[in-house]
């Protein structure tokens, strides 16, 4: 697809208050000095397109302004940029304006924002519209990439390295290491993953064996420890096996001795472990009787000090309540006295309120409140009138209000009577009848005393003590034979002698396990060793083969170009090659050139990603006049330079006379 603009509008943006700039032909020189609007042509149009200022910006100055700095307000902002597009031609407009409210109380209008409309040859668009017709033309990213010669350079490495490899293609890695056969290797076992990936498990693999590794020798010299300890046992392991045969032999005849003499003692003693078991019957059954006993008169005194407690609690409850009573009592009759004090106090009032007389006097009352003469007879009669109602209605609440006083008097006195006649009743049930029954059941309880059991008086007690008493009298033992307690003494001396030469026989087994482990945990050094030798290569070789990509990617990406250089690889300190894209003209690095010779390595990569993307569009060139010989393109170049005109002046070169690297 090849773009190109012809003509560009610009109303009331930023400094510009109108311009129209013809905008034809494959090279478009824009000259102007400082301040006259070169970088505003390059923002319009990018704002034109979409919403941004060439520094990606969507808020930004775009108002209007006066000398001293104001924003002039009730202006319409608007570009509209005329385009070819494989020939064809299409209008593009954005226009901004200011939207002015009122609100209410204020009679002042107020700005309250801007609105947007975009126009696609003349006719208005929704903005989503409009922005999917602009990226159908060319997509954001892929325009400022192809128009800017800027651009490329400063993306980050990554994104670089990526839009390289989609301009040369790739080639897989086996077919990058087939000279090399190590390299191949790795290529061949990637299974999907990439270089960094590879490297990475063969780094944790290195990192994980050389941890192990160094753990293995402190283990041998742990476990050759252990083996030393054994010396001792190890020289007398064949004298201690000849032993446990011959131990075990002279075991198994003392044991046969020794059931023999014991059949004929345990015989003997059969007798005397009967009556034994018998006197042991009958101490149980008498300790049992015994305790029935206790617990019994432990129930008595319970049941004893209950009784007296309960009783004692009665009483003072009792008491407690009897008191209660007599307050109320008091309370009752201090009451009945206030009220005694009450009722004559309300007789009082009662008197002075029936003895009110309503009184009128005409030469004081019958007075105009206006003028201040007496009024007319009629009207000074009604005045009488109403005043004499006004006085009955106060009497007669006050009558009122006195009749609801003597009902609440009234009830109080009865309430207070009947609270006291209440008390009284239950006092002189209190002293008639509760406290002397309670009183009565205190003294019982308090008089009361425990019948105690005792054991010598049960008849099965006394049966149980005469017949242990008689199985006392008659028991004793067999001794134990001599020759049995030898058998025993021969035995224990014997089985002693036994467990040290089993012992010793259980520490040639040991010694035999520690020697079998300090095998393994050789053949398990030599292996680890072995791992990571073979993994040190591989790591070599994955460095190799990301070097051979590099050099493969680098030969494939320079050719492209006549002055500009990548690099794909750097080496570290520790010698290693990592990944790193690298730009450089003639040697020297992107970032220690002129700023022509960035635009000119900004140019030939505007022109290989035009030619790889299929898309060519104007390539804006600010600071034009720094250059002495611009690469050429293959789609029109806007060249912004800096002269002293103070209007801006439009050439159109037409076509560059230099070649571009890509006809």
């Amino acid at each position: 697809m090849e773009i190109s603009f012809t003509k560009i509008s610009i109303q009331n943006f930023r400094g510009i208050v109108a311009l129209d700039l013809q905008l034809q032909g494959s090279v478009v020189r824009i000259s102007g000095a400082n301040g006259s609007g070169k970088t505003t042509v390059a923002d319009a149009i990018l704002w034109t397109l979409f919403g941004k200022d060439s520094l990606q910006r969507t808020t930004f100055p775009i108002d209007p302004m006066d000398d001293g700095g104001r924003v002039i307000h009730h202006l319409e902002t608007a570009v509209t940029l005329s385009i070819l597009i494989d020939g064809q031609g299409t209008t593009l407009r954005r226009k901004r304006e200011e939207r002015w409210v009122q609100r209410a109380g204020n009679a002042a209008e107020v700005l309250d924002g801007h609105r947007t409309t975009c126009y696609i040859d003349g006719h208005p668009v929704p903005l989503k519209e409009y922005a999917d017709r602009v990226a159908g033309i060319c997509e954001e990213k892929l325009f400022r990439a192809v128009t800017d010669p800027l651009y490329f350079p400063t993306l980050p490495q990554d994104m670089q390295y990526a839009v390289l490899c989609d301009i040369v293609g790739t080639r897989s890695l086996t077919e990058i290491a087939a000279p090399n056969p190590r390299a191949l290797a790795v290529a061949d076992h990637l299974e999907g993953r990439t270089i960094d990936q590879f490297l990475q498990g063969v780094r944790y693999d290195l990192q994980r064996a050389k941890n192990e590794r160094e753990l293995i020798p402190p283990r041998i010299a742990e476990v050759q420890g252990f083996i030393h300890q054994t010396d001792d046992a190890h020289a007398k392991y064949g004298e201690a096996k000849r032993r446990i045969t011959e131990i075990t032999s002279e075991l198994d005849g003392i044991n046969g001795q020794m059931d023999s003499v014991a059949a004929a003692f345990r015989a003997e003693n059969a007798q005397y472990e009967a009556a034994r078991k018998d006197y042991e019957r009958l101490l149980k059954e008498r300790d049992g009787i015994e305790r029935d006993i206790l617990t019994t008169n432990r129930e008595a005194e319970r049941v004893a000090r209950e009784r007296l407690l309960s009783a004692k609690n009665a009483v003072q409850e009792l008491m407690l309540e009897k008191a209660s009573c007599s307050c109320r009592i008091e309370e009752a009759i201090r009451i009945c006295e206030q009220i005694d004090e009450e009722v004559s106090d309300f007789r009082k009032r009662w008197q002075e309120t029936e003895a009110m007389r309503f009184a009128w006097d005409d030469d004081t009352e019958a007075i105009c409140p206006t003028c201040g003469q007496h009024l007319p007879p009629m009207q000074g009669e009604e005045a009488r009138r109403k005043a004499e109602e006004r006085f009955n209605a106060r009497k007669a609440a006050k009558q009122d209000a006195l009749d609801k006083e003597a009902e609440r008097i009234a009830a109080s006195k009865e309430t207070a009577k009947k609270r006291r006649e209440a008390a009284e009743r239950r006092l002189a049930e209190l002293d008639g009848q509760l406290i002397p029954a309670a009183e009565k059941e205190l003294g019982e309880a308090e008089a009361a005393t425990v019948t105690y059991l005792e054991a010598k008086d049960n008849a099965r007690w006394q049966e149980l003590n005469e017949q242990i008493t008689k199985a006392t009298s008659g028991q004793h033992a067999a001794s134990e034979p001599p020759t049995l307690k030898e058998l025993r003494e021969k035995r224990r001396t014997l089985e002693a002698e036994l467990a040290e030469a089993r012992r010793i026989v259980g520490i040639e087994e040991q010694r035999a396990a520690y020697e079998k482990r300090l095998d393994e945990l050789n053949k398990q050094r030599a292996q680890l060793s072995q791992f990571v030798a073979e993994r040190q290569a591989d790591a070599e070789a994955a460095d190799e083969l990301r070097r051979m990509e590099a050099a493969d990617l680098e030969q494939r990406v320079n050719a492209l170009f006549r002055t500009v250089r990548f690099r794909f690889s750097r080496e570290q300190i520790n010698g290693k090659e990592v990944r790193h894209t690298e730009l450089t003209v003639n040697g020297v690095p992107y970032s220690g050139l002129s700023h022509a010779e960035r635009i000119n390595a900004g140019l030939e990569l505007v022109d290989a990603l035009s030619l790889s993307r299929g898309v060519t569009a104007p390539v804006i060139i600010d600071n034009a006049e720094a250059i002495n010989t611009i690469t050429p393109t293959r789609g029109q170049q806007i060249r912004l330079a800096v002269s002293t005109s103070k209007k801006l002046r439009v050439d159109n070169a037409g076509a560059p006379t230099e070649q571009s690297l890509f006809n």
